[in-house]
């Protein structure tokens, strides 16, 4: 999506060229919205990141930053622990606030019902498993989540951009006219879905302004070129599950979970559905 920069410009600053904001470390930056005068200091939390995308990224990730400054995103998912989307949330919530983008979290917690039609959903659009969708078991899902989601959402929330996160989510912007704009992502490869499955998702994306897919291949090819974009799966180097350990360490948490480390050792990492 491009992003209104025109009236936006970034300033490095030296020590002695801003004597009145003697508070202000070397590396902040400015960012000012012309006319305003409004403020943004560096985030640290962004800044690690130099080390492993350098300065000119983090350049344009200012750059955008500052035209988002002040803007209100809600996000919605399904679940606040566990999963993927959780986890990408809990680590840039707190970046966000730093850069003054405010977010906020909603969460529409399905029962058992609905996440086995969500489980079986979410193996056709990967392409694992075969078969159709009937219209029955769409209907009674649809109803259930409505009914879930209008819990949630007696009234309006107010944002000014509104991130709907995954496939069972979709057709919340039907649901709801009142989240524009809204974005949809789908953390799924959908490389090769069943059709059934892909008929049943594209009946809900028009009231969306962009569509986020994981990969190239997993966009849907019929959808416009102008509302799709690419997010691509990553990890945050500084999660605890990611921090790099010493050979020490990794063979000791081997032995307490019963691995015989003396044998080689042989590993998978992927995701194992169900």
């Amino acid at each position: 999506m491009c992003l209104p920069l025109k009236n936006f410009y970034v300033v490095l600053c030296r020590e002695q060229a801003r004597s009145d904001t003697k508070d202000i470390s070397l590396r902040d930056i400015y960012m000012r919205k012309e006319g305003t005068g409004v403020l943004m200091k560096r985030s640290p939390r962004l800044d690690r990141y130099a080390q492993f995308v350098g300065e000119d990224v983090l350049a344009r990730v200012y750059s955008v930053a500052a035209s988002l400054a002040g803007s209100h995103v809600l996000h919605i998912n399904t679940t606040r622990h566990g999963g993927g989307v959780a986890e990408l949330l809990a680590a840039l919530f707190p970046l966000m606030e730093e850069l003054g983008i405010p977010h906020t979290w909603d969460v529409i917690a399905l029962d058992d019902t609905e996440n086995r039609f969500v489980a079986r959903l979410g193996e056709l659009l990967q392409g694992i498993e075969q078969g159709d969708l009937s219209t029955q078991e769409q209907h009674v899902f649809l109803d259930s989540l409505q009914r879930t989601a209008s819990e949630n959402y007696v009234q309006e929330k107010q944002a000014d951009f509104y991130f709907i996160h995954d496939f069972q989510l979709a057709p919340l912007a039907t649901f709801f006219p009142w989240m524009r704009p809204a974005l949809w992502m789908c953390h799924v490869d959908t490389a090769h879905p069943n059709s059934s499955a892909k008929v049943y998702i594209k009946q809900f994306l028009d009231p969306y302004a962009v569509y986020a897919f994981n990969s190239q291949p997993s966009i849907f090819p019929e959808l416009p070129r102008d509302k799709t974009q690419i997010i691509t799966p990553t990890i945050d180097p500084f999660g605890e599950k990611n921090r790099d350990i010493s050979q020490e360490q990794g063979l000791k948490l081997l032995s307490g979970c019963g691995i015989d480390t003396t044998r080689p050792l042989i590993t998978q990492v992927s995701r194992f559905s169900t």
